[in-house]
């Protein structure tokens, strides 16, 4: 079972909190994370599904844990709510595009310099927050990585 512990603020509730998710020892993917934020649609009524994007992020360097789990056992326990996914192409053939004042300006690399970049994405479509976030946590990349969680307009 996933339940939601201690919740560590660095400067006051704002984006980029942490909220810290302790595992039982329970295998599989049958328990639900405690509520972790709510806002409308992310908690659909009678029986609508969201579709929610999971960008997956890494560091430069991964030393991946001996007991991660593979893709294939992720893409096995999700099924059919996976709809897409692809890993991306390294951020050295990255192009960022910007538009000012008329001008086109290009640059090589990712957006930002940040520690850790997108190396991948999976398209799920689920019942709501807790199943995605439950969804997530069991992606292999989320043991040595992250795994952000973002709810699509529709």
């Amino acid at each position: 079972m996933i339940t939601v512990g201690d919740l560590s603020e660095v400067s006051g509730p704002r984006r980029g909190d942490i909220r810290r998710i302790r595992r039982n020892n329970r295998p599989g993917m049958s328990s639900r994370a405690g509520s972790v934020r709510r806002s409308g649609e992310m908690f659909p009524k009678n029986g609508e599904t969201v579709k929610y994007m999971l960008l997956i992020c890494v560091g430069d360097e991964v030393d991946v844990p001996p007991d991660t789990p593979n893709i294939e056992q992720w893409l096995e326990k999700v099924g059919s709510r996976r709809l897409h996914g692809s890993e991306m192409r390294p951020i050295s053939d990255a192009t960022t595009v910007r538009t000012r004042g008329g001008d086109v300006l290009l640059s090589s690399g990712p957006f930002a310099e940040t520690a850790e970049h997108i190396a991948g994405y999976d398209l799920i479509e689920c019942a709501d927050l807790d199943e995605a976030t439950e969804i997530a946590a069991a992606h292999p990349v989320a043991h040595f990585g992250s795994v952000e969680v973002r709810p699509l307009h529709e």
